[in-house]
């Protein structure tokens, strides 16, 4: 006797039914969206690597390091997709409902007598790419990784006045400032779920002090007093620590962990 003809009757046929819809969405939902993919390359036609390609917050990826991106997105909505890198012009295109779509993207180097700042944006990228933060936010949107990153870009875009500003708002961390606190640089502490004290690394190095408790809120240090904003070139923000990067789990306990990556 199988499973099923042991269930009463009614059993029977709501879970019959359930199989029926289940099996008749699962195709119909698939042919609802549709795959946006393409190279974003220099006016020379030189792939440009690790692109912001924002169609809003729930269609957002990056370029892989040879200037390729993949979007899924639904087949009856069209898209504006805004497209910035640091050292280049952003970029804005329209796609129109429809099936899978290729596109290629090209952006424009800033001006020539922006020389300088053009070589620090390529010089802060590398170093990126150096400390792993663009291949973890490849693995974030593989689902290897729980987290948010805030790309050069978004500090540009956003223009903090402090550092702690880069953190409001984000998943598993809460942004609080102490009562009565009138220097700025000093009132404002990141905390994880519960309240304990988030674990910050700057450029790899842990602030909190190595024999505190991260339950002690007390012990969440002033990023605002040790790391000037306009020195801040991207940042990463998990949740918890069993979701960060396995090489700061081991010191940072299970409160979310901040990374902080200056230029």
């Amino acid at each position: 006797m199988s499973p099923m003809s042991r269930l009463p009757s009614r059993t029977r046929w709501i879970a019959l039914a359930c199989l029926l819809v289940l099996a008749g969405a699962s195709p119909s939902h698939a042919q609802d969206r549709r795959t946006v993919s393409g190279v974003v390359s220099d006016s020379g036609g030189r792939p440009i690597p690790y692109v912001n390609i924002d169609g809003g917050p729930r269609y957002r990826t990056l370029s892989n390091g040879s200037g390729e991106f993949t979007l899924s997105v639904p087949s009856k909505d069209g898209l504006d997709i805004a497209i910035r890198r640091i050292g280049f012009l952003p970029g804005k295109i329209r796609v129109e409902p429809g099936s899978d779509t290729t596109i290629n993207i090209s952006l424009q180097q800033l001006a020539v007598l922006l020389t300088t700042q053009v070589v620090r944006a390529q010089q802060q990228v590398r170093v990126l790419e150096t400390r792993g933060f663009y291949s973890r936010m490849l693995d974030q949107e593989r689902g290897s990784l729980v987290g948010e990153f805030v790309t050069p870009e978004e500090v540009e875009m956003r223009n903090p006045q402090r550092v702690t500003q880069l953190l409001e708002q984000r998943r598993g961390i809460s942004v609080r400032r102490a009562d009565r606190c009138q220097i700025i640089a000093t009132c404002f502490r990141v905390y994880g779920q519960g309240g304990c004290a988030a674990t910050v690394y700057l450029d790899g190095q842990r602030l909190n002090r190595l024999g505190s408790a991260a339950a002690d809120a007390s012990e969440a240090p002033a990023i605002d007093e040790l790391i000037p904003v306009t020195g801040v070139s991207a940042v990463e923000v998990y949740p918890r620590g069993s979701s960060a990067p396995p090489r700061y789990q081991s010191l940072a306990g299970t409160c979310a962990i901040v990374l902080i990556w200056t230029r």
